[in-house]
C-alpha cells in the first residue's frame, strides 16, 4: 500500500483473502478504504495443487495449478471462459509477479457454493484463480476493479 501511495495511486478497496481459514468458511473480505468498513465477504477457492481444505503450497509458475500469495493490484474486467472476470497483476517479484501471464484472475465458479459443499463435503478448487460464488461475482468485481488491491495471507 505504501508503494501505491508513493506512486500517487489512491486505492479505493483492499480485498483480503485469508488462507488461514478453511475453504468452507468465508475468507474473502472486501474493505472500502474510504469508509473503513467491510463491504463484502464471500467464499473463495484455492488451487487444486495447493492443498485440500487449506492451501499449503504456493507457486508463481505457469501450469503449477497452485495458488499465489502476497499483494496484487486489480485490473480490467473481461468476458472469458468463466464469464465475467477480473484480471489482476502480482506486485511481488518472484512471489506472484507472473499472475497475469499465468491467467490468474477473479471469476465465478459453480464449485464455490454452499450447494457444492453440501454435495461434495468441500469446495471445489481452481487452477490458481480466485474463484468465488457466481451470486457474489458482479458486486465483488465491480467494487474492486481497476482501483483496488488484493492481499492474500497464509501461515
Amino acid at each position: 500500500m505504501s508503494r501505491a501511495n508513493k506512486l500517487g495511486i489512491s486505492p479505493s478497496s483492499l480485498t483480503i483473502i485469508d488462507y488461514t481459514l478453511p475453504s468452507e468458511k468465508e475468507r474473502l473480505f472486501i474493505v472500502d478504504l474510504e469508509r473503513r468498513q467491510i463491504t463484502h465477504q464471500s467464499l473463495v477457492a484455492h488451487a487444486k495443487e495447493s492443498g485440500y481444505r487449506y492451501p499449503k503450497t504456493f507457486s508463481n509458475v505457469y501450469g503449477s495449478h497452485k495458488s499465489s500469495v502476497g499483494m496484487f493490484r486489480t485490473g480490467e474486467t473481461y468476458f472469458g471462459v468463466n464469464g465475467y472476470s477480473l484480471r489482476i497483476d502480482g506486485l511481488e517479484i518472484g512471489i506472484n509477479d507472473r499472475a497475469r501471464s499465468r491467467f490468474i484472475v477473479v471469476h465465478g465458479a459453480d464449485y464455490v457454493s454452499g450447494e457444492f459443499m453440501k454435495n461434495n463435503g468441500m469446495l471445489g478448487r481452481s487452477e490458481g484463480c480466485f474463484a468465488i460464488p457466481f451470486e457474489h461475482l458482479d458486486k465483488a468485481v465491480n467494487s474492486i476493479k481497476e482501483s483496488g488491491y488484493i492481499f492474500v495471507y497464509y501461515q
